[in-house]
């Protein structure tokens, strides 16, 4: 369904659950009474956002719409969709079917628990690795257990470390990279601390997709929660709640920190960012679904909900 863009990380090799490389990760649409409204997910080289948004090129039969959430009104079914995303000399295609309306599956919860693995158990086999645990920071070369709740497949991605399947909608997440000879660890290499993004894919195989974001881990640093997202901040929240906090870029995969966190009563403040009206609360997935670029966001203030994590 999608064309990727395949790369090479020696020693690990790159594949399609790497969000390391400019491509198009995901695409889902919605039917609307007013048409279809298709939103993609364009992962970057920088990290897990894009410096400046890239431009995507819907086509759909004679008809062209550029922007990041497009609306096609009257599909005719069945039908392609066809995608571009440029950014800057990268350019990605990718082409969407669908026989009938997008149906979109049903993730009514998440999991994400730390638990007492290492980077030689990954060829463990999975009734050995399907471990309880906690919500908690996981060290280098350590592992964390994230699912979704879903009858749909899923498929895992991340902005580093590896994944080990447990079933068509759990994982083992380790942080670090491993080669396997058979079921034994030949290489590995821990991940460096900081948050590293993960993203599930789950897909009914028609065209339904629905995309769950669950952020882990890897070290102690201040975040907030956000559902499955953890987003950094310059110091720690005591008491979940609506938070006015200034934008700011940072060199890490993640690419911002929220500094300046002050509490508010709610989001009516919050000021029109990337094509949002005002009021609305802020989402890092306005820096990978080509609403903005993270310098558009540089030195504004946004709206959060978080609560304190763990």
């Amino acid at each position: 369904m999608l064309l990727l863009l395949l790369a090479c990380q020696e020693p690990f090799p790159e594949d399609r659950h790497d969000l390391v490389s400019f491509r198009i990760a995901a695409i889902t649409a919605e039917q609307t009474p007013e048409g279809l409204r298709p939103q993609a997910l364009i992962s970057s080289p920088e990290g897990f956002y894009h410096s400046v948004a890239p431009t995507l090129i819907w086509t759909l039969g004679d008809e062209v719409q550029e922007g990041s959430r497009p609306l096609f009104a009257n599909p005719v079914y069945p039908l392609e969709l066809h995608l571009r995303a440029e950014s800057g000399e990268l350019a990605e295609e990718a082409v969407y079917p669908l026989e009938q309306a997008p149906v979109p599956p049903v993730v009514s919860g998440w999991s994400r628990a730390q638990v007492d693995l290492k980077l030689e158990d990954a060829g463990k086999p999975i009734e050995e690795r399907r471990l309880e645990g906690e919500d908690l920071p996981v060290e280098p070369g350590g592992a964390v257990q994230v699912g979704v709740a879903t009858e749909a497949r899923s498929r895992w991605m991340g902005t580093g470390g590896e994944f080990a399947e447990l079933d068509a909608q759990n994982s083992t997440w380790f942080a670090g990279n491993f080669l396997l000879d058979d079921e034994d660890v030949e290489e590995a290499k821990p991940v460096e601390a900081g948050i590293y993004n993960l993203v599930a894919l789950s897909f009914d195989e028609n065209g339904g997709n629905t995309l769950s974001f669950i952020d882990v881990a890897v070290g102690e640093s201040p975040v907030i929660a956000l559902g499955g997202r953890l987003l950094p901040v310059e110091s720690p929240i005591s008491e979940a709640g609506w938070y006015k906090a200034t934008f700011t870029a940072d060199e890490s995969r993640i690419g911002f920190v929220l500094q300046d966190l002050n509490a508010v009563a709610d989001a009516a403040g919050a000021p029109e960012l990337c094509g949002m009206p005002p009021g609305s609360v802020f989402d890092p997935v306005w820096l990978l679904d080509g609403r903005c670029g993270r310098e558009d966001l540089e030195g504004t203030s946004v709206v959060v909900w978080g609560e304190p994590w763990p």
